[in-house]
């Protein structure tokens, strides 16, 4: 639940539909719902951790690359590498709060 709080919160949309919470297992599916930005994002709880790069990376890009920073931490995410500009885009590599790495993204103008 704590990925699904933290990723709605992100796309400023709302948790929208929760499979199997309270039983043994706890909820195995959490959908954060889509927006006219956004499509809806489903996360399944898998028993192992996190243990490798993500094979799935998210680019999101912001308008304001520091204030989307600070939004990240604010959340509970983190910085994992710090700004810097490749490919005609400033970016940085980002955690969400169980280390999954994305990145926000601007374009060099």
């Amino acid at each position: 639940m704590a990925l699904a709080r933290f990723w709605s919160a992100m796309f400023d949309t709302k948790i929208a539909s929760i499979a199997n919470e309270g039983e043994a297992n706890e909820a195995h599916y959490v959908d954060v719902a889509g927006t006219a930005d956004t499509p809806l994002l489903r996360f399944q709880r898998v028993p192992e951790a996190k243990g490798v790069k993500n094979r799935l990376h998210l680019d999101i890009e912001v308008d304001e690359l520091d204030l989307a920073i600070a939004r990240v931490e604010e959340l509970g995410g983190s910085v994992i590498r710090s700004t810097r500009t490749e490919y005609g885009y400033d970016f940085a590599v980002m955690g969400d709060p169980e280390g999954n790495e994305f990145c926000l993204i601007k374009p060099v103008t």
